[in-house]
């Protein structure tokens, strides 16, 4: 038994207790951080992967968006960067009275030298033409229906339909407002260069009803030629065009679907201007 008797001095004296607060250790906040940046990197590794397993056309639009996320889309061809909005020429290109009939496609060293270099009045019109796009307000529902393509032809301006919007009525050359606004900007910011153009046609694959007179090759050939008689329309000199190409279905934006809408659509072809062979 205790000695200590109630009222006693050793009863009223306080009991101090010291309690040592000790450090939290792998419970503190440290780890989170390190946690994050592994569950960041992670995601960016899922998400190269998963853009890697992707159509062609689905990483050009990838591609495309941080490129430009404001909706213009300029698709570089394994080539080099025309300020950051995308260009590369071939080294071959053809000269002005040249219009080859190859795909358009070039890797590697082939586009040795930028646009800049090579056609500075071309760059110039393709960055004007991109501004205007960017900067109207009333050009924005379009814009994401015009892309631009370097290749060793020259610079290839594709307005293509969507499943929504499109540049011509359906199955027919009639053109809706969108072209007539397309091809207003576009003429804008070509009308002063002395480049050869080419226009092409293409359609999707769904075939015309049986009986009906006409066919997709029949279509694409008269939506290019509208598209040549809205240029010269607008001023565009006549000796400029030197070639309309129709190519129907056969040479589809989109080869795993056909039928798509995107299919349909109207390219204009501006050639460059190649320094002669030896030169420089």
């Amino acid at each position: 038994m205790s000695n200590q008797t109630p009222g006693s001095e050793e009863a009223k004296r306080p009991i101090i207790k010291k309690v040592v607060k000790k450090k939290a250790g792998h419970h503190g906040g440290a780890w989170k951080v390190a946690y994050a940046d592994f569950v960041t990197a992670m995601m960016a590794l899922f998400m190269v992967l998963w853009i890697m397993g992707q159509s062609p056309e689905v990483k050009n639009n990838i591609a495309a968006y941080f490129t430009d996320p404001r909706g213009v889309p300029v698709i570089q061809n394994s080539s080099l960067l025309l300020n950051n909005m995308g260009a590369g020429v071939f080294q071959g290109m053809p000269r002005p009275n040249q219009m080859s009939h190859t795909k358009g496609k070039g890797t590697g060293d082939q586009f040795a030298r930028s646009l800049s270099q090579m056609d500075p009045e071309l760059f110039k019109a393709v960055r004007d033409l991109l501004k205007h796009l960017r900067k109207d307000a009333k050009l924005r529902e379009i814009a994401k229906m015009i892309k631009i393509r370097v290749s060793e032809e020259g610079v290839r301006i594709e307005l293509s339909d969507r499943a929504d919007r499109t540049f011509f009525a359906s199955a027919s050359a009639t053109p809706t407002p969108e072209l007539e606004r397309a091809v207003d900007t576009v003429f804008a910011a070509v009308a002063d260069l002395d480049r050869p153009i080419a226009i092409e046609g293409h359609t999707d694959s769904v075939p015309f009803a049986a009986g009906s007179g006409t066919n997709n090759w029949d279509l694409s050939s008269a939506r290019a030629q509208t598209v040549r008689e809205m240029l010269l329309a607008r001023g565009l000199p006549e000796q400029r065009i030197r070639e309309i190409r129709a190519y129907a279905d056969r040479r589809p934006l989109l080869p795993n679907d056909p039928k798509d809408p995107r299919n349909r659509r109207v390219s204009i072809l501006l050639g460059t201007l190649a320094p002669e062979p030896g030169a420089g």
